[in-house]
Formats: C-alpha cells, structure tokens, sequence
C-alpha cells in the first residue's frame, strides 16, 4: 500500500475517535486533548507525522512536563513500531527523537523497555485497524512487512520498537 493510502487511512482512524483535522500552516503538528484537534500543516501531511499524532490520540493526555517527553518517546516508538511492519523506512533521526525526549526524563532505556506492552498493544491496533480498512476499500495487498535496514547503530531501542522476526 503506498504512503498516501496509509495517510488516508490514519486520518480516518482519528475522525472515528471523534477528532477534527485541521489544516493549517504551523511549525509542527499538534495534537488537542481539550478540542479534539490534530493541526497539520499541509507540507506535514506525510505517515511520520500523521502517524505520531495518531498514536497521541491512542496514549493520551500529558499531565506536566516528564509525562509531556514520555509521551512523545512513547508516540514515536509506536510511529516507528508501525512503520516498520508496513515496511516502511525508519532512519536514525526516528530514534534520537525518543532518545533526545528520554534525556529530558532520566528515563534510561532499560526503564523505557517498561513501556514495551503499551506500545506493541497500539500498535498492533493501529495496524489491524489500517490493513482492515485499506484491504476492504481498495482490495490491496501489502508489502513484505519487513523493517527496512538502516544500518541504526542506536539499536538499544530498538528492542522496544521492534518486534523480533519468528
């Protein structure tokens, strides 16, 4: 399925869970809590950022700032979590996002590894949710599903972020 297909898709997921998008010319996208909002810009509207704010919607409200940064390493090990099973790209900047919010935190990545089960349960619904609609309206078949090899070599967090081949 191709990347605009996905984007669709994600858009959908979170109008069914009552959010609006909005278009609009921002620095960066951003999630609403208290509106039910996503603002993107147009140049924005691309599966790294749709995706991220989507998995926002699925883990919620921060309540101060050490919440703030673990949400978003949270958000985006789901993005990249996602990315890779639909086999799309996933580069050395997707990983120094979570590590770059983790230092905010103290959290070292063993601590994170906690959060492993919430991010594989969103993830594995954010991919059930778009193979189901993307298969039923448009009958397209997937790719390998495989991650991409970026030749990473921030592979500790990787094993939060990557489900191990069976």
């Amino acid at each position: 399925m191709t990347e605009s297909q996905v984007v669709r898709c994600l858009l959908r997921m979170a109008e069914q869970r009552g959010y609006t998008i909005k278009n609009q010319n921002k620095d960066y996208p951003e999630t609403n809590f208290t509106r039910k909002t996503i603002t993107i810009a147009k140049k924005d509207m691309n599966i790294f950022h749709v995706l991220h704010e989507l998995a926002h919607v699925f883990i919620g409200v921060h309540t101060n700032e050490r919440s703030f940064r673990l949400n978003e390493a949270i958000a985006e090990a789901i993005s990249i979590r996602v990315r890779q099973e639909l086999g799309f790209t996933v580069s050395d900047e997707d990983y120094a996002y979570i590590f770059g919010h983790l230092s905010h935190t103290n959290i070292t990545v063993n601590e994170f590894a906690k959060y492993k089960d919430k991010i594989e349960a969103v993830s594995k619904t954010i991919i059930k949710e778009i193979r189901k609609e993307c298969y039923a309206s448009s009958f397209i078949t997937r790719g390998s599903g495989r991650p991409k090899s970026t030749g990473n070599s921030l592979r500790s967090i990787a094993t939060v972020t990557h489900k191990p081949s069976k």
